[in-house]
């Protein structure tokens, strides 16, 4: 797990797991964890974090937890854009209508 780190960032950018973040990114299958880092720095750290795409949105109804969703094939990442730093907040694998994050069902 050294690998992966806390921070991921580019030039004016960046995006920082948070702890429960890491725990639900380390409860992944190894290639699941390397989909999500490529992913975070592909569309939040080297793109634009706020523009909506088909796979990147705010979300409709408000949560504690996240403002907006990346969907990464089965994989969601929750996360907050504050400035130029990116906070990855929930990590989880999608399942029907269910969102598994470390093996039990999670709610927004």
């Amino acid at each position: 797990m050294a690998s992966i780190g806390a921070i991921i960032s580019a030039m004016s950018r960046r995006a920082v797991f948070k702890p429960q973040a890491l725990e639900h990114l380390r409860w992944l299958p190894v290639n699941q964890q390397r989909l999500v880092t490529d992913g975070v720095r592909r569309h939040l750290v080297d793109n634009d974090p706020c523009a909506e795409t088909r796979n990147k949105f705010r979300l409709r109804r408000s949560s504690p937890a996240a403002d907006y969703e990346l969907r990464l094939a089965d994989l969601r990442v929750f996360y907050r854009v504050e400035e130029s730093v990116v906070s990855i907040t929930v990590i989880g694998l999608k399942q029907r209508h269910a969102l598994i994050v470390k093996g039990e069902e999670f709610v927004l």
